[in-house]
């Protein structure tokens, strides 16, 4: 573990290792759309509070 944090400070580049750009892609799964979406509603509805 303390290698791959060693390299990334290094200035490596993580995702050259993929095959494809879309191996990138294929590791979002539902709960990071969740994520984003529930970070939305709740700065909206913060928002209409005073």
């Amino acid at each position: 573990m303390s290698d791959k944090i060693f390299t990334l400070h290094n200035g490596a580049r993580p995702l050259s290792e993929l095959s494809s750009p879309k191996e990138a892609i294929r590791q979002f799964t539902p709960n990071w759309f969740a994520a984003t979406m529930g970070t939305g509603i709740l700065s909206l509805s913060l928002a209409q509070f005073p």
